[in-house]
């Protein structure tokens, strides 16, 4: 049971510590800031359209 849990927590360091799951993060936040920009654009180009 000890050996089991010092793999799962070694695994984990050894994720977290990589730099593919940083740029993994890192794109995924990007892409998320382009979709809200792309919601606030429209917006206030229908608040526009409505004054």
């Amino acid at each position: 049971m000890m050996a089991f849990l010092l793999d799962i927590i070694t695994f984990l360091q050894i994720s977290f510590s990589t730099n593919i799951f940083r740029i993994n993060y890192k794109n995924q936040s990007n892409i998320l800031h382009l979709i809200e920009a792309r919601k606030n654009k429209t917006s206030t180009f229908a608040f526009m359209l409505t004054q």
